[in-house]
């Protein structure tokens, strides 16, 4: 995780306050689900024009790969083409565009936000429906979620054994809407492990509010790291 934050020099904002974030800080709790981290911009695409030749020649700076993987959903023609890159990897549908970075060091992640900008502005009359900034946390066994001081889940579970349903997942979402975006917050607990995962949603309508959201993605980063640390805590286990 220390090699994600290098030479990122941003502010991660909190309400009414910015917050400077060391560029080689270190995640205290939780741990980062790398393939959840993606730009999603749904959008009528078309799959003809966004293939490989037209990215490593709009992109060459960032795509110089001779050869890249590909993915073809040859049981549902719906599901999305996936390209993968050395450096990103970006999956095209009729419905969106994901691109993602290989890991989250920081030349990826600039990838990631330059390719997503560059094709919204070389196709810009392509109908675009929003933007979305997704990352997931995975907490350990020893870490809970601050809002169980507050929802009474122990009580919860109380009344359910007795009744015979044990076992209880739990669920929670909470959305926070600011200025130019909503923040979706999702609180799950499972048997197989719990997990803390962020949505930055934006719904952008000129050209320069979508390439703004675009390159929004790795100030969100930032924020969802100093938010984790914040939205959890680690339990005694003495």
């Amino acid at each position: 995780m220390g090699n994600a934050l290098r030479g990122i020099n941003l502010l991660a904002t909190r309400v009414g306050l910015a917050i400077p974030i060391r560029p080689d800080r270190l995640l205290e709790v939780a741990e980062l689900i790398e393939d959840s981290v993606n730009i999603n911009i749904p959008g009528a695409w078309n799959r003809a024009v966004i293939n490989p030749e037209w990215l490593r020649g709009q992109f060459p700076d960032v795509i110089s790969d001779d050869h890249f993987e590909l993915q073809f959903p040859r049981s549902n023609p719906a599901l999305p083409l996936v390209y993968k890159f050395t450096a990103v990897q970006v999956a095209i549908s009729e419905a969106r565009l994901i691109i993602k970075p290989a890991s989250t060091a920081t030349e990826n992640l600039n990838s990631v936000t330059k390719i997503g900008k560059g094709i919204c502005e070389r196709l810009a009359h392509t109908p675009i429906s929003g933007v979305g900034h997704n990352f997931h946390y995975s907490l350990s066994e020893d870490e809970e979620f601050e809002i169980w001081r507050f929802v009474l889940e122990d009580k919860l579970d109380d009344f359910y054994r007795p009744i015979g349903l044990p076992n209880r997942t739990a669920e929670y979402g909470h959305c926070f809407s600011f200025t130019d975006h909503d923040l979706n917050l999702g609180f799950q607990s499972r048997l197989d492990g719990k997990t803390l995962t962020f949505n930055f949603h934006y719904v952008p309508k000129p050209l320069k509010e979508i390439s703004a959201a675009v390159l929004a993605f790795e100030q969100n980063f930032l924020r969802s790291q100093e938010l984790t640390e914040r939205l959890i805590f680690t339990t005694d286990v003495n």
